[in-house]
């Protein structure tokens, strides 16, 4: 039987980046000024960055619909579809919504939703573990839905910011805070708190501190021996690159791979940030 993978485009993946399996990207929306603007692939990242660090408003996200996930849901025998943290956005519950939808109608379809407690390369590293998966031939799509939780399970994520503006405009932080952090180039190292949600778990002075530091965490949590490690970036390479070097000079990596940020994660992370997860 087909087997279709899906994803909400907080998942930095894009369709053309894969191949043999059907792969599908669910978009969210931006809404900056009362204008609101779908995550699809023709969207340009700097020109969302551009209308959202102009705006004096608070910008805002939304997940998709259950709808919008039941149109891919119904395609295929077959279905696995990894979300953003339920922790953060409420894409996981409206995929189960879809999927209910879907299998009151057609009961004999297979759907699994797969909650990723995370978020770009953290979505990025679950959906690559599927394909890995489905390429092998398991005999038991139930099996792939257990190892693929697994994984999500003994995953960390974490993440460097360069730029405070939604925090800001949110009254996650104050304004005085955030001209101190960048007039000290405080760079903030946060991630998934194991649960789902987003916390802080340390303060560094200057951007490549702040890089270091971030791939040094990662030992705290877990040994990454032989595991495949996903960088993704907005506006930043060259932090991947560093990232990335530093990274197989500290642990025995499988594979670095590196993404640019769609336009969803561009507003959590802003300008020149960087997220891994491994």
């Amino acid at each position: 039987m087909k087997i279709k993978v899906v994803a909400d485009s907080c998942c930095d993946l894009l369709p053309k980046d894969v191949e043999g399996v059907s792969y599908s990207s669910v978009p969210m929306t931006i809404q900056i000024d009362g204008q609101n603007y779908s995550d699809t692939e023709d969207l340009d990242v700097n020109d969302t960055l551009a209308r959202m660090n102009s705006s004096t408003a608070i910008s805002t996200t939304a997940c998709p619909s259950p709808g919008d996930f039941a149109k891919e849901f119904i395609q295929e025998a077959i279905t696995f579809c990894v979300t953003v943290s339920s922790g953060i956005s409420g894409s996981y519950n409206s995929a189960l919504v879809a999927m209910k939808m879907v299998l009151d109608q057609y009961p004999d379809k297979k759907i699994f939703i797969i909650d990723s407690l995370s978020a770009t390369g953290g979505e990025i590293l679950l959906v690559l573990k599927i394909l890995e998966l489905i390429a092998k031939g398991v005999d038991s799509v139930e099996s792939i839905f257990k190892t693929v939780e697994d994984c999500r399970d003994n995953m960390v994520s974490l993440f460097a910011i360069n730029k405070f503006d939604n925090f800001v405009k949110s009254g996650r932080m104050s304004k005085m805070e955030d001209i101190l952090a960048s007039v000290l180039t405080i760079r903030p190292i946060a991630g998934d708190d194991g649960a789902g949600k987003v916390k802080v778990y340390d303060k560094v002075l200057g951007e490549k501190k702040a890089l270091r530091r971030m791939v040094e965490m990662i030992r705290e949590r877990k040994n990454p021996t032989g595991e495949t490690m996903v960088i993704t970036h907005c506006n930043n390479l060259s932090a991947a690159l560093f990232v990335k070097d530093y990274a197989k000079k500290l642990y025995d990596l499988k594979d670095v791979l590196i993404y640019p940020m769609r336009n969803i994660t561009v507003y959590f992370a802003n300008d020149r940030g960087v997220m891994l997860a491994v």
